[in-house]
């Protein structure tokens, strides 16, 4: 490897992802043996492009010395549906740790069994002879995605000139924590090969999980850091002033990607003998970085510092960025221009600073006003108690997103702070959500805003006017300009309310501060109204009622911590647990609460998981799939999707297939044996509730209320409608009559036939709709009965085949209801878990399903609040019928979905059941109790 001689001092460290308490180090001559046997199987190949799918690890950094000593030019991806997408160019060779037959070949490096893959020679000789190191996936910050072969020539002039400027010695560990889709990573890893540098390589875990990327960096003694900023700031506090204040290794700290945060640091104290930190500036089609500038901490603008080698800039006449020199790319197969626009707004000084302003595309103008989202965020950032701040636009107005310390009045305060002019909310964050490239997601702070703060129902609206301090009842004649409705208050109405309005042209925001604006008018611009009067139908057949409480005995037989909340609902397969957090952690527990096995992925859980025949599969905020083993949690597959997956996927064909939709608008069906996409159908929205397999038809509903059916053999759309809102709930299918039944979020009942989409009958209960539609038998045992929970804490029972109502049923004193309820049949009981922890058991609901049921003070329905978990509670309970006698055995229960009885003979057996509860206060637990 010519470009880039591997010093012999240079060694690695590997800090386990389970317990990073145990670490792998291996020597010059560990590491080159490694090499060697991957060269080895490489020897075939000359100029041509290796896949690299592995997780972090050391084989992985050896992998890719591997393909560059071969003279080989190499790409990591995440899965080998991506390997053979690229446009650019043909892969000759995947290197992974999947097996795809029996007489493949295998090595086992640094302890990871990895397997190649031959495709076939397919050489890069366009490009040039030898010239290219690997090839890199835009992130599209600068538009559509592109396809950028980096020649050696191109990177290796970053490696000499960090060399030189941070004076990297034998003596530094250099951390190895970027993502491997995002090309600072290389950099890392050559600065160390090419010094004989030690290289600490933390699992992709460690990025979404700060504490323990911070233990890594203080225990292993790290001196040189490289990161982004957001990167930075989730790091604990008692970290980075340990860091800062020269109580650790860190020498260097390097900060690229974004704006250098120079107001955050700021707030700590630096010692500037110890620690040196800089601000690095790039672009991936100039690989990788392109100016570095050292911090100077008396100034209060940061520049973006002097070109690196091989580099030069020029600023256009508008103000943009120009990178030119000797180091070009080729971009989605073609050389990059002498010249690349970067997109970037800067400002040019007479001494010839360059200082970074703006992105063209956070450039907005607003009803006639000229905006920076950039700026508005910096300015916001130099409030006391705000530690950072960034700006996205949202129509006509401004979402402005901050991470404070703690002040009740940071809100309406700032708006009046900075007083743009233009309407703008202001929305605090606990911690900023990151994308794989350790940036902050923009994509999840806007769902942030919609969960947090859209009005869905007239409840929603009515809190919120309470908070306003207008009475829907007391003021609807009023204008809101005498109610005192302000800009600010009114900039906040609209926001929240704006996606109902009947008429999307409707000037809401200067309705509400006009003369005339009054709370009816305002009403009647909603679809609030729309049917009210079929309320009056619901009052017929109304029952109100409180839970009963404190009459069950409970027993908390254990509890597991899961580092973050839950929001899964937890399934029960062959006597084990099955569960994922927003730690992103996924364990299998036993009925007793023992930890069976751990696998920790790279962002959080919120979908519920699903088995079939040893295989399990659940969806995570990175946009994979995951397929474990049932028995382990060994990693069979994962697939990569363009979003996060929040929905349950389905698996089919015995476990050999499986069905999922993912935020990316995408309805997939995957092979998991032969791992491959079979196909993919794009849908006009994001998908949340899980795909149905109706005989040979997939049904799937998006959260744009499109409701669709695909043929399962081809991926063939057969027929799509479109429903009036979003779907949020999973559908509910009524096999004997091949009919579906589709609750959207406003509450909207749909019964369709499933051949052709027909709609046959609606019904509209005027309340939110989270959890699916579920079937309960009748007095007939047929399941002629549907059951609807709502966000109102209401249940609806209606006719299954002509959506009539039987029952309106209004639960006092409890929380909504987010997830769907779960019924034993044999026992007639029905459970639901509400959103402010409480378990409610209901019995005696076939009694007033009956005709004569007439005089409610006969009916034997109860409502009993069973338990109550200490945390907000989103996920859905899973609940175990067990046998007393036989109770301290695991094998001996069964899931609330079966129909067990009691066994035979001449003693009783008494029966009680096991709750199993996921909570948002990070805990899953297990109580027991009878009735």
């Amino acid at each position: 490897m010519s470009t880039a001689p591997i010093a012999k001092t240079f060694s690695m460290i590997y800090v386990d992802e389970k317990d990073n308490s145990i670490d792998i180090a291996l020597s010059y001559t560990d590491i080159m043996n490694g090499i060697s046997l991957i060269a080895e199987k490489l020897t075939s190949y000359r100029n041509c492009l290796i896949a690299i799918i592995l997780p972090k690890h050391p084989a992985f950094v050896s992998a890719i010395l591997g393909v560059l000593e071969t003279k080989n030019c190499f790409v990591c991806c995440s899965n080998i549906e991506t390997a053979n997408s690229y446009r650019s160019a043909m892969v000759s060779c995947i290197i992974s740790t999947i097996a795809t037959n029996d007489n493949q070949l295998s090595i086992n490096i640094h302890g990871l069994q990895i397997y190649f893959h031959h495709n076939g020679y397919y050489c890069l000789d366009e490009f040039g002879k030898d010239k290219l190191c690997y090839l890199i996936t835009t992130s599209g910050t600068l538009g559509k995605r592109k396809e950028v072969f980096v020649p050696h020539s191109c990177i290796m002039p970053n490696i000499w000139d960090f060399s030189r400027r941070f004076q990297i010695t034998t003596v530094d560990v250099i951390l190895f924590a970027t993502a491997a889709t995002f090309d600072p990573f290389v950099v890392e890893i050559l600065l160390a090969v090419v010094n004989g540098a030690k290289l600490l390589i933390v699992p992709d875990s460690f990025r979404s999980i700060p504490s323990k990327l911070a233990d890594a960096i203080l225990k292993y003694d790290v001196t040189f850091i490289q990161m982004t900023p957001s990167q930075l700031k989730i790091l604990p506090h008692n970290a980075l002033t340990k860091i800062f204040v020269g109580n650790s290794t860190v020498r260097t700290v390097i900060l690229g990607g974004e704006a250098f945060p120079i107001n955050f640091i700021k707030r700590y104290h630096i010692n500037h003998e110890f620690i040196n930190f800089y601000n690095v500036y790039g672009v991936t089609e100039v690989s990788c970085w392109a100016s570095c500038y050292r911090i100077d901490w008396k100034e209060t603008r940061v520049e973006i510092g002097e070109p690196l080698l091989g580099t030069k800039f020029n600023v256009s006449e508008t103000g943009e960025l120009l990178i030119g020199g000797s180091r070009r790319c080729f971009i989605n197969g073609k050389l990059s221009a002498a010249w690349f626009p970067t997109g970037d707004i800067v400002e040019l000084t007479e001494l010839g600073k360059i200082y970074w302003c703006d992105r063209f595309d956070d450039q907005q103008k607003i009803n006639g006003i000229n905006v920076s989202l950039s700026g508005l965020a910096r300015k916001a950032e130099e409030y006391d108690g705000i530690q950072s701040a960034l700006a996205l636009r949202r129509e006509q107005s401004i979402l402005l997103f901050v991470h404070i310390k703690n002040s009740a009045t940071i809100q309406t305060n700032l708006c009046e702070k900075l007083a743009i002019g233009l309407p703008m909310i202001v929305i605090l964050v606990d911690n900023w959500p990151m994308t794989r490239n350790g940036k902050v997601d923009r994509q999840k702070l806007v769902e942030i805003f919609e969960q947090k703060n859209l009005v869905f129902t007239m409840e929603d609206l009515s809190k919120l006017f309470e908070y306003l301090k207008i009475s829907l009842e007391i003021n609807q004649e009023m204008t809101f300009k005498d109610l005192g409705l302000d800009s600010l208050r009114a900039t906040e109405l609209t926001l929240k309310t704006e996606h109902l309005l009947k008429q999307r042209n409707f000037p809401l925001l200067q309705y509400l501060l006009s003369d005339t604006g009054t709370v009816a008018g305002f009403l009647d611009a909603l679809d609030f109204n729309q049917n009210m009067p079929e309320r009056n139908i619901i009052h017929i057949r109304e029952i109100r009622i409180r839970p009963i409480e404190n009459s069950v005995n409970v027993e908390l037989l254990w509890e597991y911590d899961l580092g973050k909340c839950i929001d899964a609902t937890p399934i029960v397969e062959n006597g084990s647990i099955f569960l994922g957090s927003h730690s992103g952690r996924f364990v299998s527990l036993s009925l007793d609460g023992t930890k069976e096995w751990e696998v920790q992925f790279d962002d959080r859980i919120e979908a519920t998981a699903c088995y079939q025949n040893g295989i399990i599969a659940v969806g995570c905020y990175d946009g994979y799939l995951y397929f474990l083993d049932e028995k382990n949690g060994h990693l069979i597959w994962k697939f990569a999707t363009g979003n996060v997956i929040k929905s349950s996927p389905v698996l089919i064909d015995a476990g050999n297939k499986c069905l999922f939709g993912s935020y990316d608008k995408c309805l997939y069906l995957v092979d998991i044996k032969n791992q491959m996409m079979l196909w993919k159908i794009v849908c006009d929205g994001s998908i949340l509730s899980s795909p149905m397999l109706v005989g040979t038809i997939v049904l799937c509903a998006t959260l744009r209320g499109e409701f669709l059916s695909v043929e399962l053999e081809t991926g063939t759309i057969l027929w799509k409608i479109q429903l009036a809102a979003p779907i949020f709930a999973n559908l509910c299918i009524i096999k004997e009559h091949n009919h579906v039944l589709v609750a959207n979020v406003k509450g909207l009942i749909t019964l369709c036939d499933t051949r052709n989409g027909r709609i046959i009958y609606q019904y509209d209960v005027l309340e939110c709709i989270f959890a699916a539609p579920v079937q309960f038998p009748d007095d007939t045992n047929s399941s002629n009965v549907s059951i609807i929970v709502t966000h109102s804490s209401s249940l609806f029972l209606l006719q299954t085949d002509t959506l009539q109502l039987l029952w309106y049923i209004r639960i006092n004193g409890v929380g909504s209801f987010p997830r769907p309820p779960e019924i034993l049949n044999n026992e007639g009981y029905l459970f639901i878990q509400d959103s402010s922890g409480a378990l409610l058991a209901i019995k005696g609901l076939r009694d007033i399903m009956k005709k004569n049921t007439i005089d409610l003070k006969i009916s034997r329905m109860k409502i009993i609040e069973v338990l109550r978990v200490p945390g907000e509670t989103f996920s859905g309970v899973q609940i175990l019928k067990i046998n007393k006698r036989d109770s301290n055995k695991s094998n001996d229960s069964s899931s609330s979905k079966s129909d067990s009885s009691s066994s035979s003979g001449s003693k009783m057996t008494i029966v009680s059941y096991r709750a199993l509860i996921g909570s948002r206060d990070d805990r899953i637990r297990c109580f027991q109790f009878s009735f």
